[in-house]
């Protein structure tokens, strides 16, 4: 059996924040962002997009649905979730 060094973390960092990769479920009484989200395929030569708006708004809705669309059309997503820990720099 061997230990593990007290400067060595007992999980890596990786695995600590590997919950920040996955996109929230959807939800079955999703509300579809239509408008919204024919405005961004409208702006699809934009090179940043800034989606604001005030907690419980439907902004992760929204990037959901924008992520499942590109999906269905071959374009490769990611997802990153940021909360208020992450703006501490480490």
């Amino acid at each position: 059996m061997t230990r593990k060094k007290a400067s060595e973390p007992a999980v890596s960092p990786a695995a600590v924040y590997a919950h920040k990769h996955f996109a929230p479920r959807a939800s079955a009484g999703m509300v579809a962002r239509d408008r919204l989200l024919q405005g961004l395929a409208a702006a699809a030569d934009v090179r940043i997009v800034v989606l604001q708006a005030p907690a419980g708004h439907g902004k992760s809705t929204t990037l959901l649905q924008i992520k499942q669309g590109c999906e269905a059309r071959g374009v490769p997503t990611a997802w990153l979730t940021l909360d208020d820990a992450d703006n501490e720099p480490r």
